[in-house]
């Protein structure tokens, strides 16, 4: 079982970069109402609740949400699916719906990985923001 510290530092730093990668000139729209807000505003939505280990960590189930959506509408999971669909097709939905039933560990090791390889890449991305 990983610690607590690491999953709350992959959890961050997957945050900062899915929030950058969408991001345009300091903003980024929210996944399920496309309103616009400063990449500072924003939260890093899972489809799939981060809950679920297998997918928590995954680019194919995380886009920058709106807090409202995010926390207030629980994810807003109807708008979501329907965002999920008409950008990369049913067959992506499907996909995470049947990945949701893997259980998967992560090691403290395996956390570190991805944190580092996160890092690397959000630093990057600040650099050309």
């Amino acid at each position: 079982m990983p610690s607590p510290n690491k999953v709350k530092e992959a959890d961050n730093i997957l945050s900062r970069f899915i929030r950058l990668f969408y991001s345009k000139d300091g903003y980024v729209s929210c996944f399920t109402c496309g309103k616009a807000y400063r990449i500072s505003e924003m939260q890093n939505g899972h489809f799939i609740p981060r809950g679920n280990m297998t997918l928590r960590f995954s680019i194919m189930n995380c886009f920058p949400q709106c807090k409202e959506c995010n926390e207030y509408k629980d994810g807003n999971e109807a708008k979501y699916r329907e965002a999920l669909t008409e950008k990369f097709g049913i067959a992506h939905v499907e996909y995470l719906d049947k990945k949701k039933n893997v259980i998967k560990h992560w090691t403290d090791f395996e956390l570190d990985e991805l944190i580092q390889k996160l890092k690397t890449k959000v630093k990057t991305m600040e650099k050309t923001q």
